[in-house]
């Protein structure tokens, strides 16, 4: 299994928007262009919200974002995150990234920043 080619160490994106709205199903489709390598297989994904880039501790992760990567060809992750999942989050913004490892490298594909709309319905 091929690691993908040369991988900047982080890519930061504004274009994407990132705004979860509390007690509410998540769900995103990222796809990523063919300069992060020709082929995904192999590889799995991850992503995780914080506070800030500096928190480090297993304690401070605000939440777990299900990151599954669908089409390893064309390099395509869907993030999801439970009505359970964000209902909990209190933090109103903060930071987050996406990283694909194969048990040998891990590579940061995506940091960037989250926002949090409240739910009003309740």
């Amino acid at each position: 299994m091929a690691a993908p080619s040369s991988f900047p160490l982080v890519r930061l994106s504004r274009s994407r928007d990132f705004r979860i709205v509390q007690g509410s199903t998540f769900r995103q489709r990222l796809q990523f262009d063919a300069d992060w390598g020709a082929d995904w297989t192999g590889f799995a994904a991850r992503a995780q919200l914080r506070r800030n880039v500096r928190d480090s501790f297993p304690e401070t992760v605000v939440a777990t974002i299900t990151a599954t990567i669908v089409d390893p060809l064309a390099r395509t992750i869907d993030l999801y995150m439970s009505p359970e999942t964000t209902e909990a989050i209190k933090e109103r913004r903060g930071t987050w990234d996406v990283e694909i490892f194969n048990g040998v490298d891990t590579y940061c594909v995506l940091r960037d920043v989250w926002e949090l709309n409240r739910e009003t319905t309740q």
